[in-house]
């Protein structure tokens, strides 16, 4: 599924991650733990998710995510929990099992 939402006069494609994508976002998540390098904003800016994850789901560029504020990036995070139902619902399981 792909959606177009409409944030800061930027026109941004908001797809739904394919099982395969899941599986890769978990093994970097596992990846990540053992880093030293960590991105502490981009990291804990909103609860249980990324900006980098949130990025993976969008046309955006890696360096354009950063360009939106705090509220902007919630519209796109809302719409984004909307096309990706069953990957917010994998982390809300792994919050339950203290995995996140």
């Amino acid at each position: 599924m792909r959606v177009k939402i409409s944030i800061a006069e930027r026109l941004i494609t908001v797809r739904e991650l394919t099982v395969r994508e899941m599986r890769e976002w978990f093994q970097e998540l596992k990846t990540m733990a053992n880093t030293e390098q960590v991105d502490v904003i981009g990291n804990l800016l909103f609860e249980g998710i990324s900006l980098e994850t949130m990025r993976k789901m969008t046309n955006l560029a890696p360096d354009e995510i950063s360009q939106f504020t705090p509220s902007e990036l919630s519209s796109l995070l809302e719409k984004l929990k909307e096309v990706n139902p069953h990957f917010f619902g994998v982390l809300a399981h792994l919050k339950t099992l203290g995995a996140s």
